[in-house]
């Protein structure tokens, strides 16, 4: 079942509970509502990594992020697809993004790191100058996105000079469902 937002649990919480002074509040009645409610607010999340350090030789254009592990909640919110990068939010509702990155390239190198939702290249993206050889610069960004139904999120990466050996340690990409008022 959907995961309702907090407008749609006070509806049903004023349309199925009336006064019992005829019995209309019954025992089934009120797990359904309970369930519904203990569903809007139980955390779920999709996660992407990469512990090993992995050199990635980047260019001008965006290219996916590779990730080597990844693991969802119980919750069914989420299905992730470290080989492709890709963490999909399976319904309607609001997803925190939180991305952080450890990287290493050739000193005055700028390395940008994008979100993209659907296969378009979302505004959300952080640039970092890396420090040269031995010198690992940490990154980190935070983004919010609304998703009317289902949507599939990568992180993808370039280099700002062509054939950038680019060292990435220590990905983490970590999608988790914010409860909202309304979808």
């Amino acid at each position: 079942m959907p995961r309702k937002s907090f407008v749609e649990l006070t509806n049903e919480l004023l349309t199925s509970f009336p006064d019992n002074t005829t019995g209309l509040i019954t025992p089934a009645g009120l797990r359904a509502y309970l369930t519904n409610f203990l569903d809007a607010i139980r955390p779920a999340y999709g996660i992407i990594s990469r512990e090993t350090a992995n050199v990635q030789s980047l260019g001008l254009l965006d290219t996916p992020l590779i990730f080597e592990v990844g693991s969802v909640s119980t919750v069914p919110d989420y299905t992730v697809t470290p080989a492709s990068g890709t963490v999909t939010r399976l319904a309607a509702g609001t997803t925190r993004l939180t991305f952080t990155s450890t990287i290493d390239a050739a000193v005055g190198r700028i390395i940008t790191v994008t979100l993209y939702k659907n296969g378009v290249a979302t505004p959300w993206r952080i640039s970092a100058t890396a420090g040269g050889a031995g010198k690992p610069v940490d990154i980190a960004l935070n983004a919010l996105q609304y998703d009317a139904g289902a949507a599939v999120y990568q992180w993808q990466v370039r280099a700002d000079a062509a054939s950038t050996n680019t060292t990435f340690s220590n990905v983490d990409c970590i999608a988790e469902t914010v409860p909202v008022n309304a979808y």
